[in-house]
C-alpha cells in the first residue's frame, strides 16, 4: 500500500488492538481522518457495529477482561444488586470482539459475564475494514503544504497564560486519558484545596478498586455515574456535560462537600480526545444550607406553635401560607384549602374597604398594629378579630408580600365585658353597704368612699 509524502495526519481510533501500532507505523504519520467513531466501528465496519449497538451489546475486548477488569467491575458496581441493573437496563448480552492474535482463556470471559450478569457471545474481528478505511483517506488526502487556514479572530492564551490561569484558579482541574479512563493531570489547586499533592491524587483517583478519596456512602455512585458518563459519551456522543455532588476525605481526614463537573473535549473535527473535570470546595456553602434548613425548621415549628393565626401572602393578597390556628379560625379542616384565596375574601364586605385601604397604608409605613375587623368563617358565620400586619421585604428592599397575625377578640371582650360586670356589682355592694367605708391604696392614699362614709 503507498503512502506518497502527503504531510497530513490522520486521527484513528483502536490504540487497543494488537496491530493497530504496527498499521499507523506504516503510515509514518502521513495518514488523515478515517470514518468510524470508535474502534470497534473501525474493525467491525459500520453496519455489524451498528447491528450490535441496536442489539445493545456491551463490545468488549481483551484489555477488558484482563488488566481493566477491577476497573470495569468497580466502575459499574457489578458486585451490588443496584449495579447489576443499571447493566441490565444498558445491554443485553455481553459481545467479546476477539482478534487474530488474542490469547485469551475463554473461561475469563465467562467469568467476567458471571460477574455482570449477562450472557456473552465471541465476534471475531480483524484489520481488513480498517485497511480499507486507511486506503480510503490517504486516496482524499492533501499536503498540508498546501492547505491555507482560515484567518482567526479568536485570541487563545499561549501556554504560560494558561498554566498561570490553571494554577490560580479556586477550583481542582484535572484530564482524563479517553482510552484507559485514567487520571492523567490535575492542576497544583488540589494541594491546597484537598491536601494531596498532584501525584498523591493521581495515585487515590486511579485506585478504582479501594477508592480511598471517596466518602464511603458516596463511593460507588459517583465512581460507577462518572464511569457510565464516559462510556456514553464515546459510544453514543454524549454532549452534554456531567455534574455531581458528593462527599470526599481531606488527607487529613476531614470530609468535605464537593462539587464535580466533566466535560468531553473535542479536538477540531468534531471527536472526543479527553474528559476535563473540575472538582470546587463547596462545604461552606452545604453547611449554610443546613443552617438554613435548621433555621427554616425552627421558623416552621414556631409558625405552627402560635396560638393565634397567622397568614402570608403575595404582593396580591393571595394567601400563600397559613397555620393551623388560621385555619380553625375560619373554619377549614385543613390549611392547605386556604391557600391561593385572596385574604380580601375573607373579610366582611363591610370592612373589605377599610382593608383596602389599610394596605395601602401598610405600604407606606411598612406595618400596622390592632386593626379591628370582621372576619367571614367558611361556614358564613362572623367573628370579630384584631390583625397586625407587616410588609415582606426581599433583600433590595422591594416588597414581596404581608405577614399577618389574627387573635379572634371574641373572648377577650367576653372578659373585658365580665370585668365591667364585676366591677360594678363591687360598686353596687359598696354603695348599698350601711356602713360606712373607705379604700386606701397600698401607699395609704384615699382611693374611694360611699354613700354612708361620706
Amino acid at each position: 500500500m503507498s503512502t506518497a509524502q502527503n504531510d497530513v495526519t490522520l486521527l484513528a481510533y483502536g490504540i487497543c488492538h494488537p496491530q493497530i501500532l504496527s498499521v499507523l507505523a506504516e503510515y509514518r504519520g502521513r495518514v488523515v481522518r478515517v470514518e468510524g467513531n470508535n474502534c470497534y466501528e473501525m474493525f467491525l465496519g459500520r453496519e455489524k457495529y451498528g447491528e450490535y449497538h441496536r442489539k445493545r451489546y456491551w463490545m468488549l475486548n481483551k484489555p477488558f477482561f484482563t488488566k481493566w477488569k477491577n476497573e470495569i467491575l468497580t466502575g459499574f458496581g457489578a458486585g451490588t444488586s443496584n449495579g447489576r441493573a443499571l447493566i441490565g437496563d444498558t445491554y443485553n448480552k455481553l459481545a467479546y470482539v476477539r482478534f487474530e492474535q488474542d490469547e485469551l482463556s475463554i473461561d475469563l470471559v465467562e467469568d467476567f459475564a458471571r460477574g455482570v450478569g449477562l450472557e456473552y457471545e465471541i465476534h471475531s474481528a480483524d484489520t481488513t475494514n480498517l485497511k480499507r478505511l486507511l486506503k480510503e483517506a490517504l486516496a482524499t488526502a492533501h499536503s498540508t503544504r498546501r492547505v491555507k487556514v482560515p484567518k482567526s479572530y479568536v485570541s487563545y492564551p499561549r501556554e504560560s497564560e494558561m498554566r498561570t490561569m490553571i494554577e490560580n484558579i479556586g477550583e481542582v482541574i484535572y484530564k482524563v486519558d479517553v482510552h484507559t479512563k485514567q487520571f492523567t493531570f490535575v492542576s497544583p489547586q488540589v494541594e491546597r484545596i484537598l491536601g494531596y499533592t498532584p501525584a498523591e491524587f493521581l495515585n487515590v483517583m486511579n485506585d478504582y478498586l479501594r477508592a480511598p478519596f471517596y466518602h464511603e456512602d458516596d463511593k460507588q455512585q459517583v465512581v460507577a455515574g462518572r464511569y457510565e458518563f464516559l462510556v456514553k459519551c464515546l459510544n453514543k456522543g454524549m454532549q452534554e456535560s456531567y455534574g455531581t455532588e458528593y462527599r470526599v476525605k481531606h488527607k487529613n481526614g476531614d470530609v468535605l462537600w464537593v462539587k464535580e463537573s466533566v466535560y468531553p473535549s473535542y479536538s477540531s473535527d468534531g471527536t472526543i480526545e479527553s474528559f476535563v473535570g473540575k472538582i470546587a470546595d463547596i462545604t461552606e456553602h452545604k453547611r449554610a444550607d443546613e443552617r438554613l434548613q435548621a433555621s427554616e425548621q425552627k421558623l416552621r415549628l414556631t409558625f405552627e406553635s402560635i396560638a393565634e393565626g397567622v397568614f402570608v401572602t403575595d404582593p396580591h393578597g393571595n394567601l400563600t401560607q397559613v397555620n393551623e390556628a388560621a385555619a380553625y379560625l375560619y373554619g377549614y379542616d385543613n390549611k392547605e384549602a386556604m391557600i391561593g384565596r385572596s385574604a380580601f375574601e375573607l373579610v366582611t364586605e363591610k370592612d373589605r374597604d377599610k382593608a383596602m385601604e389599610q394596605l395601602k397604608r401598610m405600604l407606606e409605613v411598612g406595618g400596622i398594629k390592632n386593626v379591628e375587623y370582621t372576619f367571614v368563617r367558611k361556614d358564613g358565620s362572623e367573628f370579630d378579630a384584631e390583625l397586625i400586619t407587616t410588609i415582606l421585604s426581599d433583600a433590595s428592599g422591594d416588597p414581596v408580600g404581608v405577614v399577618g397575625i389574627i387573635s379572634d377578640i371574641a373572648k377577650r371582650r367576653e372578659a373585658e365585658e365580665a370585668l365591667r360586670e364585676s366591677e360594678q356589682n363591687f360598686r353596687n355592694s359598696l354603695d348599698d353597704s350601711p356602713l360606712g367605708i373607705r379604700i386606701v391604696t397600698a401607699e395609704g392614699e384615699l382611693g374611694d368612699v360611699n354613700h354612708c362614709f361620706r
